[in-house]
């Protein structure tokens, strides 16, 4: 069972930590991610570093998600990728848990109306106030919605929270299957789709060759390339491109990637790799050697990805 823990700074520090632990120890997996990475810092003083950002989180890996309270709920609401995470849990048939302020971002996905739940008590109003019904409990557990109010509840709120998790039966989701295609490579040779299957594919778009940005990404994976040949992972770039630009491109700096023109922007609108104005919105896909997409980054930022595409792909293989 895989579950998600929402962390931003002000976290109520035993509301983290003792369900991140209890819940390992249980033999859950457990990932924490924040809207950004990096240390996030408790109300009483103690320490995470986030490694994953929420804009890199696929709710349908998760059968539950967590949310701490303390000042950290507040903050986490505001965030559009949070929220939609949690409602899409939720709605996927996952269990959703919160203690203390935890229930703010509950409110904000709206998934609360017509919930008997509970919380700190000075949020009751706000619960009521979207459509929950607030009770004074330890613990309480409504529509795979799970709730406590403060940190001395958690010995209580774990036991029934991983019963709850143990039970998820989400319905199936449908598998994504790389689209069939025909392109070329930067020597002008044919590959398409089925030249990919039985292979660990990095398939990863970008929007002009020579740009800094895209020098940098394509010089990231070249500096990481060893790591991905010894799991036997191909890594390739695809971009509008003409064959002789990615030539020139791959010469020019030394690339150890291979390439593929996609000219008339066919495979990324397929992958919806597209955004506003027909232009290429920088995206990286994880395929698996039956030619399913399991991981997939959109908007991506250069700096760290590479780093975020390996310990995927560690965790894959």
């Amino acid at each position: 069972m895989r579950v998600l823990i929402l962390l931003e700074d002000g976290y109520e520090d035993l509301e983290f930590y003792y369900p991140y632990l209890r819940l390992q120890e249980e033999g859950f997996e457990v990932e924490v991610a924040s809207p950004k990475k990096g240390q996030k810092v408790g109300k009483n003083g103690t320490s995470f570093n986030v490694k994953l950002d929420v804009k890199s989180v696929k709710a349908a890996d998760y059968d539950a998600v967590f949310i701490p309270g303390g000042h950290a709920p507040d903050k986490l609401r505001r965030y559009e990728e949070v929220v939609k995470i949690v409602k899409e849990i939720y709605e996927n048939g996952g269990i959703v848990g919160s203690i203390c302020h935890g229930p703010h971002v509950l409110i904000s996905a709206g998934i609360i109306k017509g919930v008997t739940m509970t919380s700190f008590y000075s949020i009751k109003d706000d619960v009521v106030n979207a459509g929950g019904s607030w009770v004074d409990k330890a613990v309480v557990v409504d529509k795979r919605i799970v709730t406590s109010r403060v940190p001395t509840d958690l010995p209580k709120l774990l036991p029934v929270f991983i019963e709850e998790v143990k039970k998820v039966k989400k319905a199936p989701v449908e598998e994504n299957f790389l689209p069939e295609f025909e392109l070329v490579d930067e020597d002008g040779n044919k590959v398409t789709s089925k030249d990919l299957k039985g292979n660990w594919v990095v398939l990863y778009f970008f929007p002009k060759a020579n740009t800094p940005g895209c020098t940098r990404e394509a010089q990231d994976f070249t500096e990481n390339i060893e790591f991905f040949e010894k799991r036997r992972v191909k890594v390739i770039g695809v971009s509008p491109d003409s064959p002789k630009a990615l030539t020139n491109f791959k010469k020019k700096y030394d690339l150890k990637v291979m390439f593929l023109s996609d000219n008339e922007k066919e495979l990324a609108q397929k992958l919806g790799a597209i955004k506003q104005g027909n232009r290429i919105n920088r995206s990286t896909f994880i395929i698996d050697p039956k030619g399913r997409i399991v991981k997939s980054w959109k908007g991506v930022k250069v700096k760290g990805h590479v780093d975020a595409v390996k310990e995927e792909i560690e965790k894959l293989l």
